[in-house]
């Protein structure tokens, strides 16, 4: 997994499609690939955010898939955390989006459970 840029994430006002954050929707674009031989999926527990109060978050694959369908696959992103990757490595651009509580601060994404390394998020 790769974020593609630091400033690829942004907040998402309001609702998703019909559903509605607990907080706000935070959108990441990741860039990921599948180096294996069949079609994958990319197992969305891996993509862990932390916060500076100390808790952490998982995406909603769901999301990224009503995201893609409202602002167009192809335009906003290549595949949904619900697609399957397909084999040869090549990049395909994700939306990853979390429903974080609205005081979350502090941002890093990291892959795992490994708070303390990752990438800084801040829109």
């Amino acid at each position: 997994a790769s974020l593609l840029r630091t400033d690829y994430s942004q907040f998402l006002d309001g609702a998703l499609g019909d559903q509605q954050p607990r907080g706000r929707f935070l959108l990441v674009l990741l860039a990921l690939a599948n180096g294996g031989g069949t079609p994958q999926l990319f197992p969305p527990e891996l993509l862990v955010l932390h916060d500076a109060q100390g808790r952490s978050y998982t995406p909603q694959p769901s999301l990224s898939t009503t995201y893609l369908a409202a602002y167009g696959r192809g335009q906003r992103g290549d595949l949904s955390l619900e697609n399957a990757l397909p084999p040869g490595g090549g990049l395909y651009s994700v939306p990853v989006i979390y429903d974080l509580p609205a005081d979350a601060s502090g941002l890093q994404l990291s892959l795992g459970d490994a708070a303390g390394g990752g990438w800084p998020i801040g829109p």
